[in-house]
């Protein structure tokens, strides 16, 4: 049984987004300087950001609207019916999960490894590339934490699905032998 039921992880999960949505409206700065990121940036020896997010800029506004669409999609996907809901996060959950992972293991790979892997100029490279940008502890936190919860999502799912599936079939085996 699990600690969080699915709907609980889902409403915590558009409460972070809400949250981060506002940092990065007011105050982006204080985000990369997060325990949490400073702590996973330096044991995978990422650099740390501070430079881009000193002040909100249109970059982090558009990423605010985004982090709160999403939240309130997730809050709005957390009030469906039941077949609904088990439809569409079963669906939603895996598929996130993996965007967050390949977005994660990139920045992990490309942010120490770009000499070797040759990924030092162009679209991907620091000095002239826009996804330069991305390689830092800031991004690969968000990534490790969205993947981490929506796997978490995952497997709370697959949990709920399969008691919901074993009361079935004790339902009918009782209904079998009444007859």
């Amino acid at each position: 049984m699990a600690i969080f039921n699915t709907p609980t992880l889902i409403r915590s999960l558009s409460l972070l987004h809400l949250t981060t949505a506002y940092y990065l409206l007011t105050k982006p700065s204080i985000l990369p300087t997060q325990n949490l990121v400073l702590v996973l940036g330096a044991s995978m020896k990422l650099p740390i950001t501070t430079s881009a997010l000193s002040i909100p800029t249109t970059a982090t506004a558009l990423a605010a609207l985004f982090l709160a669409v999403l939240a309130v999609n997730d809050l709005l996907s957390a009030t469906m019916t039941q077949f609904a809901y088990d439809e569409y996060w079963s669906a939603q959950a895996p598929v996130r999960c993996g965007i967050w992972m390949l977005l994660t293991v990139w920045v992990y790979a490309s942010g120490r490894n770009e000499e070797i892997m040759g990924l030092d100029g162009g679209l991907v490279g620091k000095k002239g590339g826009f996804a330069g940008e991305l390689k830092n502890s800031f991004v690969f936190a968000v990534g490790f934490v969205e993947m981490s919860i929506m796997f978490w999502i995952f497997l709370a799912l697959r949990d709920e699905r399969k008691k919901a599936a074993m009361e079935i079939v004790e339902k009918r085996r009782m209904e079998e032998d009444s007859l």
